[in-house]
């Protein structure tokens, strides 16, 4: 089984509020470099197409009408489904992407894309769409994320992929979940399609609409699990009017990013920061089930720019008279794999069944196909184009290999035809033969070297019965060597942080590299971002590097170094005893202020209040950039005496409205009250309005004041602090 290598999306469903919900993840497959640079092109394709448009010009007035094709794969039970609930699917797929009907939501957007079951065949035949084929594959496999099964599926019956949109309905997923699609930038592929088992169909039947978003290069609103949001058409998940996003949460009033503003490009709508947008792609609990704008602009451009194909399809009768293609096979059966090569002309699509028994293994126009015992086979290929299908057959006869690369055992230290620069690599033959030539001269079972340019190697053994044996199809295999540059990790903080600081760190690659890990005071981290967020845990030093390459062939960055420093924990209220002011002790460090000038000397554990006023104190650990000031404490130095009569002393009404009177005791003395002083909670002295100064009337006026908490302090040898609130 030949394995295409890509991103699928994968469903797990289970009962909410709402009905269904929808979690998806990508096969483990998205660090492999072919991957990487589809889909990486598929999207600069989309986002210069969308920044190349006016906005109203990206989704079209008249609705672009994509054929559709299900395929049963059964074993005569339930889940050969009827034709009537297949035709239900259609029809909610079609409310949901005009947003009518039963569907309808005020905030939704009519997609203007609309499908049909396909009325004809890709051999020009009538038909309603739906093919049906018992089979093993019933069930598709992925555990452990390998795709073991899925590509057997989907060659039970596929039409061409570039003319019609392939749905497959299937009785089980093991491994994962019960419905996944692939991107447009697997257009073609074997993979290419949408997966649904007969469980996820049905319902309010979303799951559909979901999958062919993915099919039109839509993402999950938490794509990548980041706030990012530099640029919205290339962050997060490709549309600027959905809100960044994390992952893990259904709740629709709840905004997990607070960097909607972020966004300067003048494709951002937001003009504040939004709570988690529940659409069709990312549903919340209890929420709406909508596509936005900005999804349907980015799937008319996936659909207008990649899959054209299935706009000029005559899948629904309304194109018909394209070319039709020529069928042509040439092969190349000395060794086993054989080799097979498609000369067909006007053809876009071409399958192959190798051994005539209407399964077809394999799709391409050059395959290989590994034989497992020796005799004759006839070979049937066809050929799909823009007006139909032709088919050619050829009959050869194939002497069987134990293995595709015998008469060598294996292969390490190189990627398909490629190895990494400055690495081992081994070649081993097959044990037991009379003699071993290499191309480099060795006679030995096996070679090793270090791969320091690209270089051949070739291999001829001789077996015990004399027969020759040489590597095939080509008695040479070519590697090529790569070098991959130092990547350029950068840092968007600096070297010196405080506890709540974030850490922003990015790095520039060379074209179709990719980052493999970010590697933080050696624990590997696995997000495969270009720009990378990290919120340190103080007090520790970090030593931060990221490996970046393609191929496999990863080079490690420089490393930076960062110190992040613990900090106060606020809120932060000094303490205080008698005329003492307590900071926090040795080995934290301290600056004591008096009205917010900072008093010189005094840094200390603590400070002996020595004149009135209100003090704080500013706290760090090991940098003074990470200090923290405290509350304000107000003081005031009085007498025995005096603190007895200031204790007395009564203020009212208490919160106060637009006066206040204070009431003093009959045995204090005019003097004793010649200065009141008013201060906000900063420290800041307020000049106070007085109606009324008499010790027996003091009236003070403060309508003009805002709306708070003040300190008023009497003069005296202590303090006194009385808050008021207007």
């Amino acid at each position: 089984m030949k394995k295409q290598i890509l991103m699928f999306i994968l469903t797990f469903i289970h009962t909410t509020g709402f009905g269904q919900n929808i979690y998806c993840d990508g096969v483990p497959f998205s660090n492999r470099p072919d991957f990487k640079g589809r889909e990486n092109k598929m999207n600069q394709l989309i986002y210069n197409y969308l920044t190349s448009q006016p906005q109203h010009q990206r989704t079209g007035n008249v609705p672009l009408i994509i054929p559709v094709v299900f395929h049963v794969i059964h074993q005569n039970g339930p889940e050969n489904v009827h034709d009537s609930v297949l035709i239900k699917e259609i029809d909610a797929l079609n409310a949901y992407f005009s947003n009518s009907g039963p569907f309808y939501d005020s905030t939704g957007t009519n997609v203007n894309i609309q499908f049909c079951l396909a009325s004809v065949d890709p051999w020009g035949n009538p038909t309603n769409g739906i093919t049906r084929n018992v089979s093993v594959y019933a069930d598709v496999n992925w555990t452990f994320g390998f795709n073991l099964t899925d590509d057997s599926m989907k060659n039970v019956s596929r039409w061409n992929p570039y003319r019609y949109m392939n749905i497959w309905i299937i009785r089980s997923v093991t491994g994962y979940a019960n419905a996944y699609a692939s991107y447009p930038s697997h257009l073609g592929q074997a993979v290419d399609g949408i997966v649904l088992s007969a469980s996820a169909l049905g319902g309010i039947h979303y799951i559909i609409a979901h999958e062919v978003g993915h099919y039109l290069g839509l993402y999950h609103g938490d794509h990548g699990n980041s706030c990012i949001n530099f640029n919205c058409l290339l962050n997060g998940d490709f549309v600027c009017d959905t809100p960044p996003m994390l992952s893990g949460n259904f709740d629709c009033s709840i905004s997990t990013c607070n960097t909607e503003l972020d966004d300067t490009t003048g494709f951002n709508p937001f003009t504040s920061d939004q709570p988690d947008l529940s659409t069709i792609m990312s549903p919340k609990a209890n929420c709406s089930l909508i596509f936005t704008q900005g999804q349907a602009d980015r799937m008319n451009a996936a659909l207008t720019q990649i899959r054209t194909g299935l706009l000029a399809s005559n899948g629904c009768g309304a194109n018909p008279g394209g070319v039709i293609p020529v069928a042509g096979i040439t092969y190349n059966a000395r060794c086993n794999p054989v080799s097979f090569i498609s000369t067909s002309t006007n053809a876009e699509y071409i399958e192959w069944d190798f051994d005539n028994d209407g399964y077809f293994e394999a799709i391409g126009d050059t395959v290989q196909f590994l034989y497992s015992v020796t005799g004759n086979y006839t070979v049937k290929m066809r050929a799909f184009g823009p007006g139909g299908a032709d088919e050619d057959t050829v009959s050869i006869h194939v002497i069987a290999r134990p293995s595709p690369i015998y008469p060598l055992q294996s292969v390490t230290g190189v990627i398909q035809d490629k190895a990494c620069y400055g690495k081992q690599v081994t070649f081993t033959a097959v044990p037991g033969m009379s003699s071993y030539l290499w191309s480099t001269g060795n006679t030995g079972q096996s070679i090793s070297f270090i791969a320091d340019s690209s270089f051949q190697i070739s291999l001829r053994c001789t077996d015990t019965t004399g027969y020759v044996w040489e590597l095939c199809p080509d008695t040479i295999m070519s590697f090529n060597v790569i070098r991959t540059p130092k990547p350029a990790i950068y840092s968007l903080s600096p070297d010196s942080l405080c506890s709540s600081d974030t850490l922003r760190l990015g790095v520039n690659l060379q074209p179709y590299n990719y980052v493999n890990r970010w590697h933080v005071n050696n624990f590997s981290i696995h997000i495969q971002d270009t720009l990378y967020n990290f919120y340190p845990l103080p007090p520790d030093n970090y030593l931060v590097y990221v490996t970046a390459g393609s191929w496999g062939c990863f080079e490690s960055s420089d490393t930076l170094h960062f110190y992040s420093d613990s900090s106060i924990v606020l809120p932060f209220t000094p303490a205080a005893s008698g005329d003492t002011i307590f900071g926090y002790p040795n080995p934290w460090n301290n600056q004591f202020y008096r009205d917010g000038v900072l008093i010189p000397g005094a840094t200390q554990d603590s400070y002996t209040v020595t004149q009135p006023g209100c003090y704080s104190v500013s706290t760090w650990s090991l940098l003074p950039q990470c200090a923290v000031m405290s509350d304000t404490i107000c003081f005031l130095i009085v007498g025995l005496d005096e603190q007895l009569i200031n204790n007395e002393s009564k203020i009212f009404p208490n919160p106060v409205i637009d006066r206040f009177s204070i009431r003093v005791p009959e045995t204090a003395s005019a003097k004793s009250f010649d200065k009141i002083i008013m201060r906000d909670i900063f420290g800041k002295e307020i000049e106070l309005q007085f109606i009324s100064t008499e010790p027996a009337n003091i009236q003070a006026d403060v309508s003009n004041l805002p709306n708070g908490i003040y300190i008023l302090s009497l003069p005296g040898q202590t303090h006194r602090i009385i808050k008021m609130g207007k």
